[in-house]
């Protein structure tokens, strides 16, 4: 599993544009690379304006302080969902390039390819996407086993 610490140390990929909604599985496979790097690029964008929010300036007026802070709370938050879904987005780069990206990491089956269009970084078909919703502390057990397996360093 990739881990990285700052937002723009990925490289850029690059593909050819292909027509939506193709049954070919080399344009499927360059729509949804092409979707992951757009995915990719808007979210390292928000992430850098949520790291400018955080910044903490100081207001004479307490007024404005309780604003800032309250802004400044929103901005982590979104920070947090941002980062864990780049996390997710690179984790089905990876997925695409080794040739796993499609299937449930937790059944193994294949993924509706409707819920791929609609989700490419989507790491469970419905079924265990539904089961997590409901036990996600399961999945937090299955992702800190995922990090530890020497299979991902």
């Amino acid at each position: 599993m990739r881990k990285v610490d700052t937002v723009t140390q990925r490289k850029p990929m690059t593909v050819a544009v292909t027509a939506t909604g193709d049954t070919n599985p080399t344009n499927q496979f360059n729509e949804h690379k092409i979707a992951l790097q757009d995915k990719e690029n808007e979210l390292c964008k928000s992430i850098l304006s949520f790291r400018e929010l955080i910044f903490v300036h100081s207001n004479p007026d307490a007024t404005d302080e309780a604003q800032d802070s309250a802004d400044r709370d929103i901005a982590v938050r979104n920070l947090d969902r941002a980062s864990k879904t780049l996390q997710n987005v690179r984790s089905a780069q990876d997925r695409l390039e080794d040739g796993t990206f499609g299937e449930c990491l937790r059944c193994d089956e294949k993924i509706n390819p409707k819920r791929m269009a609609a989700v490419p970084w989507t790491k469970y078909c419905i079924d265990c996407q539904d089961y997590f919703d409901k036990n996600p502390e399961e999945e937090q057990v299955i992702n800190l086993a995922a990090e530890e397996s020497p299979v991902y360093a």
